[in-house]
């Protein structure tokens, strides 16, 4: 499994990244992109640089996480210094990649092996990952901890209902019971689609406690349901702004 993690607007991002994705999945490797879009105050050019990047990375990889620099404002309220705000964001990435890949590595009560992680993954098109961890077993807590994640949330956006396929992992203590299991399940697939394709594994780690851990990939999201018109839009507004400062 490969992972091709690029800035898109600049020649490795935009140039490089298709290219080496497409040369890992030559190989017959699964290949996931993730892609972080440029601020608007870069410019219309590396908006717009990003966006044909962001493009072919996805006609490369099997699918591809998509990210948006531009949504960190909605994180950090503005408030953190340049640096601290890049942190967030490398640690979503550097979570996001440890926690797909821990899924299969590491062993499970309710075992996801690489080939349900192939089977979501090649579904293809666009996809997300969410998670959260919640320091009670009980499913309502479980569930905000995933889809109101107040740093992932914001970044990922809510644009994954309608996706076609999901890998769902859950790791826990020794308190979730089966019924609370099934039931975080069973709301986080009626929140997504009545017929998606729902691969999902279950880890029990005494260490943990009463706390819970929940892993997402959504993949095959439709692409009516992605960022990438709010970027066009954007992109449109800026332009906008150039033509009256002109």
């Amino acid at each position: 499994m490969v992972f091709v993690i690029a800035g898109m607007g600049g020649g490795t991002g935009t140039g490089a990244a298709p290219v080496i994705a497409q040369y890992a999945r030559d190989t017959e490797a699964l290949v996931v992109g993730v892609a972080v879009l440029p601020f608007k105050t870069e410019g219309i050019k590396r908006r717009e640089s990003a966006i044909k990047g962001l493009l072919n990375l996805k006609n490369s990889c099997h699918c591809v996480i998509e990210l948006d620099n531009e949504k960190l404002n909605d994180v950090t309220k503005g408030k953190y210094p340049m640096g601290k705000a890049f942190e967030v964001m490398d640690d979503l990435i550097t979570e996001t990649v440890q926690s797909l890949s821990e899924i299969v590595t590491e062993p499970s009560t309710i075992n996801v092996d690489f080939a349900d992680l192939r089977k979501i993954v090649e579904t293809g098109g666009n996809a997300k990952v969410l998670y959260g961890e919640s320091e009670s077993s009980e499913p309502g807590n479980v569930l905000d901890a995933v889809l109101c994640n107040p740093i992932l949330s914001p970044l990922v956006g809510p644009h994954y209902q309608g996706a076609e396929a999901v890998l769902l992992h859950i790791s826990t203590g020794n308190e979730l019971t089966l019924n609370s299991c099934h039931e975080v399940v069973s709301a986080l697939e009626y929140e997504l689609s009545d017929d998606v394709n729902l691969i999902w594994g279950l880890r029990t780690d005494d260490s943990m406690g009463s706390r819970v851990k929940v892993v997402m990939l959504v993949a095959s999201i439709p692409e009516s349901e992605l960022e990438i018109e709010d970027v066009k839009e954007s992109l449109t507004s800026l332009g906008e702004s150039v033509q009256m400062i002109n």
